[in-house]
């Protein structure tokens, strides 16, 4: 998801944000072969999806956000914001699918109205061991390296653990839903 090499290249400044303390506070990348030794910050720890480290391993007792990473020139002049939290990471996030999760599908249907699609919905079952999605109505979606290959315009809007059935995706199961998907159910007046 992230290319790593290029967020922590030595001289980017990235910005650290303690969780407990909730404040945020500016460090250099060094060359790689510094990293994790005694004085130094271990960047590889923050090589994840959620740009984040803590809770296990030699950070136990801090957990840190990556908030912003920028690359600077000779003159310390700010010439690419590489990342911000804000802007390129949903407050959100969707939980990494597992095999026997379902989930929920939006598809559009553009018979009707191109500007408007149509906010059609089917579940979905997590098939990690042969690397696909079964949807209840027949279609199906490849997995492939990990990476979802969706039909067309098709989003995942929800995520289902613990249920062993279409018929049992019920709220109580449900442990994510798109902000996008819940602001439309709002205006709605459903869920």
């Amino acid at each position: 998801m992230w290319d790593y090499d290029k967020l922590f290249a030595e001289g980017n400044v990235v910005g650290l944000r303690n969780i407990q303390e909730n404040r945020v506070f500016p460090a250099t990348v060094e060359e790689r072969k510094y990293w994790g030794k005694e004085g130094y910050v271990d960047w590889s720890e923050l090589f994840n999806k959620t740009l984040s480290a803590g809770n296990k391993g030699k950070y136990e007792e801090y957990s840190f956000d990556v908030m912003y990473v920028i690359r600077l020139d000779e003159h310390g002049n700010v010439v690419e914001r590489l990342f911000d939290r804000e802007k390129d990471m949903p407050s959100n996030p969707m939980p990494d699918l597992e095999d026997n999760m379902f989930i929920r599908v939006q598809y559009y249907d553009y018979s009707e109205d191109l500007y408007h699609p149509d906010r059609k919905t089917v579940l979905g079952y997590v098939d990690m061991i042969h690397n696909c999605i079964l949807y209840q109505d027949g279609r199906f979606a490849k997995i492939e390296n990990g990476e979802i290959k969706l039909i067309g315009c098709d989003k995942i809007v929800e995520v289902y653990k613990g249920a062993n059935s279409f018929g049992s995706c019920l709220d109580y199961y449900r442990i994510w839903r798109d902000d996008d998907y819940q602001s439309w159910l709002n205006l709605y007046g459903t869920n």
